[in-house]
């Protein structure tokens, strides 16, 4: 005996086609949301950092990575110093040093400017791959 609901499917082949075309159209259409959400958010983290000499800075950049089952996009700084300008020191040889954030303020400020695009990305895909024929 059954207690779920059961449903009959009309022009099942045609759905099922749909479906196996939305998971490529979304990984497109999020793959360039999350690399332009990732460009702004380096681009304001270099805004962001404290200048000395402007290594910071120029270190700042973003990678993508596409090779797994999610879409990464990786925003660091490459120069040795950042995690300390980042977090600030306590003791050692310099001293101590207060922190002075840039990464986490620059995603702070556009996380749900990022999310968003990234929400509209699928909906886009998903409208296009069920207008099709």
């Amino acid at each position: 005996m059954s207690d779920g609901a059961s449903a009959k499917v009309f022009r099942r082949d045609a759905l099922f086609s749909k479906l196996r075309r939305l998971a490529p159209d979304t990984d497109r259409e999020v793959a360039k949301a999350v690399a332009k959400g990732a460009e702004e958010v380096a681009a304001t983290a270099q805004q962001l950092a404290p200048v000395a000499t402007g290594e910071l800075r120029r270190s700042i950049g973003w990678q993508m990575d596409t090779s797994r089952v999610n879409i990464v996009a990786e925003i660091s700084a490459d120069a040795f110093y950042a995690r300390w300008v980042e977090f600030g020191t306590k003791g050692g040889l310099f001293g101590s040093q207060p922190a002075r954030p840039f990464m986490f303020p620059a995603y702070r400020l556009l996380r749900k400017r990022v999310s968003g695009r990234i929400g509209r990305a699928v909906s886009k895909a998903a409208k296009r791959v069920a207008d099709s024929k």
